[in-house]
């Protein structure tokens, strides 16, 4: 009974962190909707949808910005294209980061 009770209160606290963690996500995110909507009807003079989108862009960027450092290293990372042209000597090919 004891691995039973450890494994409920593991999930219990499991689901509360998750709760929290969207709350105040929704709460960064309502605030920062209620600032770029409002710069982008006042100072860009965006009407309709458009403030919206802008705030959807903005916004989702930055979190595809702030997730992708997690990943795993090389995941996210597109296949380098090669290169038609020259290129200074300078430049040195990406090393991967250990760990």
């Amino acid at each position: 009974m004891t691995g039973q009770r450890a494994r409920t209160r593991e999930t219990v606290a499991s689901v509360a962190q998750y709760i929290l963690l969207g709350g105040f996500a929704a709460v960064a995110a309502g605030i920062s909707a209620q600032g770029l909507t409002g710069f982008a009807r006042s100072n860009m003079e965006l009407t309709g949808a458009w403030p919206y989108l802008l705030f959807l862009a903005l916004d989702g960027a930055a979190g595809v910005c702030a997730v992708l450092p997690a990943w795993p290293s090389g995941v996210w990372l597109p296949p380098r294209a090669p290169s038609t042209g020259r290129t200074p000597r300078t430049a040195r090919p990406l090393q991967k980061r250990s760990g």
